[in-house]
């Protein structure tokens, strides 16, 4: 993670946070209070709708995206070496609203032991096709899985076109060639720092995604950057 200290760098930072919340923001405010996860079941249909909603579209996001999937990534840290991270997030397309949840992680679906193993690794993660064909099998044990709301998760999540994505400021190199763009920004629960993680998808299909990671965090005034890769695939 390389650390950046130059105020025309906490500038980009600001403008870019600021325009995730859609709110005045401001670096020196008090940190939000952390968010409350519900806790961990090993069973039980999740709800049809989160009680808040905080994903906001720009542009026509394809019907596509709605669905179950499973996401990859690999961050990459210094000396070549990588964390690789999985989640499974259900998309909903309701009417002309959109929701983005995180499911409940279980340890309980034998399919998902090498994504859990791969989280202690340092080197690249991406599973083979045997992997994901094994995960799929499991699709209704996963759909059953608890879902966190969105507003427990995310502070806003953003889901753009590539026409939509912001030109001013200039978009980091991650988004060149981009046909979608999701961003997070979440209140990391750890040391209470803002996280604003933009996805950009370069390949898009039904069944698969892939593209580039640009992560940005903030600590008080202090700044890193985090660059990386994802994949994405349909469960359901």
């Amino acid at each position: 993670m390389q650390r950046l200290h130059t105020q025309s760098w906490l500038s980009y930072q600001a403008v870019f946070l600021s325009g995730l919340l859609l709110a005045p923001f401001s670096l020196s405010a008090e940190p939000a209070p952390l968010p409350t996860f519900p806790p961990t079941t090993s069973a039980g249909a999740p709800p049809a709708t989160p009680q808040e909603s905080v994903t906001q579209t720009f542009g026509a996001i394809p019907e596509e995206l709605a669905g179950l999937w499973l996401m990859v990534t690999n961050a990459k840290l210094s000396q070549g070496k990588v964390r690789n991270n999985f989640q499974l997030y259900r998309i909903r397309h309701l009417g002309n609203r959109w929701t983005f949840q995180r499911a409940e992680k279980s340890s309980d679906v034998p399919s998902l032991a090498p994504f859990v193993d791969a989280e202690k690794q340092t080197q690249p993660f991406r599973p083979s096709k045997q992997q994901i064909a094994k995960v799929r099998s499991d699709h209704r044990r996963l759909a059953a899985l608890p879902l966190h709301p969105e507003a427990s998760t995310f502070q806003v999540v953003h889901i753009r076109t590539a026409e939509e994505i912001p030109a001013d400021p200039p978009p980091p190199p991650a988004a060149a060639g981009a046909k979608l763009a999701i961003e997070f920004l979440e209140r990391l629960p750890t040391n209470g720092a803002l996280s604003a993680v933009s996805f950009y998808v370069k390949k898009f299909s039904r069944d698969e995604m892939e593209g580039h990671i640009h992560a940005l965090t903030l600590v008080g005034l202090a700044s890193a950057v985090t660059q990386g890769e994802f994949f994405m695939y349909r469960i359901e």
